[in-house]
């Protein structure tokens, strides 16, 4: 239940997000992955390229049917505040204009990185119920439609060679690189298990 509370509130903040007029960074995460991020990623990643092919092939001919707002862009649980039934979210700093799929998908495999077992797959397990049911949370308040759900495994994929390209980038960061290659690694073994229809 209180997965499902995740996607609720963040649906109900997206519809706050859209009601705001003001200039944003408009990012276009298939430009970002096809130009950088999957060619930075994959070279640590090593993932099979008949599963790449699969991704690319999904991701580009859904992201561009995508609806489009203001998004939080960083709904991690650090950056969601719960009191007495009242709930709120802070840290704006990477607001920007995206496809409003991301912040779910985002909210999911934040859960994911501060859960992990690279040795216990059961226990991995366990958090696809916990996607489909933030999904599902925002789902019932602003209704993802049939392109959104089929191209939520592309997008949760999608984030993770962002961010594994970034901190491969980086160098500064190897405990948390190393944990997002075999989170990414996991996620691609079970892509075809990630929610794709309500």
């Amino acid at each position: 239940a209180k997965t499902w509370y995740i996607g609720n509130i963040l649906a109900h903040l997206h519809r706050a997000l859209k009601e705001l007029e003001i200039p944003l960074n408009e990012a276009n995460q298939l430009e970002t992955v096809q130009n950088w991020a999957l060619s930075r990623a994959q070279s640590v990643l090593h993932l099979p390229e008949s599963l790449l092919t699969n991704y690319k092939d999904t991701f580009a001919s859904l992201y561009p049917t995508l609806p489009r707002q203001i998004i939080h862009r960083d709904p991690n649980p650090g950056n969601m505040l719960f009191d007495n039934g009242k709930w709120g979210f802070i840290d704006f700093d990477l607001t920007e204009i995206n496809a409003r799929l991301f912040d779910p998908c985002y909210a999911a495999t934040a859960i994911l990185s501060e859960t992990f077992r690279p040795e216990d797959d059961a226990h991995n397990l366990r958090w696809l119920d916990i996607c489909r049911e933030i999904l599902r949370g925002y789902d019932e308040e602003a209704h993802l439609t049939p392109d959104e759900w089929a191209a939520v495994p592309a997008m949760i994929l999608t984030n993770q060679l962002v961010c594994v390209a970034w901190f491969a980038e980086q160098g500064n960061y190897p405990k948390i690189l190393e944990t997002n290659i075999r989170m990414t690694r996991w996620l691609a073994d079970h892509y075809q298990d990630l929610p794709s229809a309500p």
